[in-house]
């Protein structure tokens, strides 16, 4: 019990660790480690062979997702974005309502994810999610799956803090035969100053096989 309670305790003080690290990290280092990872992320038998991914839509200091939904789309993947029922997390299709914006200046996709595009309401979390009715992602009717994964901190473990809700701990537990067997593939994307040397972790978390942090692929495995 008290081995418990002090990797709670431990989990806590690293968050306010991390989250002060993100509040202080300027926009220009976010948008370059933003490039780098979807370069480096590019570059991988991971994206190249992956016909469905599941990813977040950002909140608030997260690492931003809108340079790879965009570059996902005009590659013609598959995105899946996360709603939640009650402690249950469940993945809906991506659903645009109007066409990408452009940007004046090249006529290319802006990078800044529009949720005026889709079909998503703002929940209880402050995150924005697809409507119940789209559809659901199944993995047993969907091709190679990318599960793009956010948290707080990791390390080179592949250990994972997140917010403690245990949403993802909870979904990669479900599908941990699709997993084990290739289909499923989580890969974590974060910030260079979310890395730290050891995360905290409990009987019930996960660990990822692979991390995309600041632009650095590392294999977990």
């Amino acid at each position: 019990m008290n081995g418990q309670r002090d990797v709670r305790i431990e989990k806590r003080d690293l968050r306010k660790i991390i989250k002060k690290r993100l509040h202080d990290l300027p926009q220009d280092r976010r948008d370059q480690e933003e490039e780098a990872s979807l370069e480096t992320l590019r570059r991988t038998s991971l994206w190249n062979t992956s016909e469905d991914f599941l990813i977040f839509l950002s909140m608030t200091d997260e690492f931003g997702t809108g340079r790879t939904i965009a570059q996902a789309e005009r590659e013609g993947k598959r995105l899946w974005c996360p709603r939640m029922y009650g402690r249950v997390m469940k993945f809906h299709r991506l659903s645009r309502v109007k066409e990408t914006r452009e940007s004046p200046s090249t006529g290319s996709a802006s990078t800044e994810f529009d949720p005026q595009s889709y079909r998503l309401r703002y929940n209880p979390y402050g995150i924005w999610e697809p409507h119940r009715d789209l559809p659901l992602y199944d993995p047993q009717e969907s091709g190679q799956t990318l599960v793009l994964t956010p948290g707080l901190a990791f390390d080179r473990r592949g250990n994972r803090l997140g917010h403690g809700r245990a949403y993802y701990d909870s979904w990669f537990a479900e599908h941990r035969s699709f997993m084990k067997n290739g289909l499923v593939v989580p890969l974590a994307l974060a910030y260079s100053v979310q890395l730290v040397d050891r995360v905290p972790y409990g009987e019930h978390d996960v660990a990822l096989p692979y991390l995309l942090i600041g632009g650095e692929l590392i294999d977990c495995r």
